[in-house]
């Protein structure tokens, strides 16, 4: 709870990622202004021997939908309930699930979702047309015309750090835009925090095809230590602003895993990093090599969630340590 009121307070009171005054285009409207449906999916009959798709909770994750956790089912008819692209779905029950979300950025085929997910379906993709070189947002009937993507400015927010590379200034909607990696000194980049289509998307290094809007691109730099002393591992997360007056304790909120195998399997967990805890592992046999993965602990998170697995916004760094 104290997580959620810090960021909400950052966001939506302090307007702290807009540099303190709240965006100019930000207007309230009723959702049935700008969507053409809001519905939950269906009460699916799974079959394999079929070519509809169900998508299910456990395909939203991270923003992005994995169609490997889908299931197939006994075909029907669905109507408008057949996903379209720029359809936003919404994980609608479930601890550690609900509220996820993720755009349809392709073009599916024959794909819908289960009573689980909730489709929000735009009334209109943000597309701009030119008729004889005039732009227009609506194409009127009986004319032909060439379809251009709108073009975004994008934000940034370095928080102290170089770019290193292109910077790209301009995000072209229906293109992924790749963007640059930062140096600062003392800290490691993990990426961005990118806010548009009113919503936030975390530790990313790419701007989403279906990207519109104000797009504000901020920094995420970390003083990060793992080190292995007295047979114990020992994770240190520390935000830029630690002992600084806008220093949240939430902004340190992260845990890890360890185990001997690469592929992380057979894991152990410490569901805290030091300063925010006490971020250290039970004794360790002296001269094994461990492998050490870092994740935040997001909202809504318990130690027995899904979420522990396979946190919600990925696992950030792996490292390679010898305990001492």
């Amino acid at each position: 709870m104290q997580q959620a009121v810090a960021i909400f307070k950052s966001w939506f009171v302090e307007y702290s990622p807009f540099d303190g005054i709240a965006p100019k285009e930000w207007e309230t409207v009723n959702l049935e202004k700008i969507t053409s449906l809001i519905s939950r999916g269906i009460a699916p009959k799974y079959s394999d021997n079929s070519d509809q798709t169900v998508i299910n909770q456990k395909c939203i994750r991270n923003h992005m939908i994995d169609l490997s956790q889908a299931r197939t089912h006994t075909p029907k008819v669905i109507n408008e309930k057949w996903l379209r692209f720029g359809d936003l779905l919404i994980n609608s029950t479930g601890d550690g699930t609900l509220g996820r979300t993720a755009q349809v950025w392709f073009q599916p085929q024959n794909i819908t979702v289960d009573s689980h997910v909730t489709i929000v379906r735009p009334a209109k993709e943000n597309l701009i047309w030119r008729i004889d070189g005039q732009r227009v947002e609506v194409l009127p009937p009986k004319k032909t015309a060439r379809a251009e993507a709108k073009k975004y400015l994008i934000q940034y927010k370095l928080k102290g750090g170089k770019i290193k590379g292109r910077r790209i200034n301009k995000h072209e909607y229906g293109k992924a835009m790749k963007l640059p990696s930062l140096y600062r000194k003392g800290y490691r980049f993990l990426g961005w925090h990118i806010y548009y289509n009113k919503d936030w998307h975390y530790y990313q290094m790419e701007i989403k095809p279906n990207a519109n809007g104000k797009i504000v691109a901020e920094a995420v730099f970390k003083q990060i230590k793992i080190s292995a002393e007295n047979q114990r591992i020992q994770v240190m997360v520390k935000d830029p602003n630690y002992g600084k007056r806008n220093y949240l304790k939430e902004m340190d909120n992260y845990y890890f895993r360890y185990s001997e195998n690469p592929d992380m399997s057979n894991s152990t967990w410490v569901f805290s990093t030091t300063p925010y805890g006490k971020g250290i592992s039970k004794k360790l046999k002296k001269g094994r090599v461990y492998y050490v993965q870092i994740a935040e602990r997001t909202l809504g998170f318990e130690e027995e969630d899904d979420d522990m697995w396979n946190p919600t916004l990925g696992w950030l760094i792996k490292k390679k340590i010898r305990m001492k």
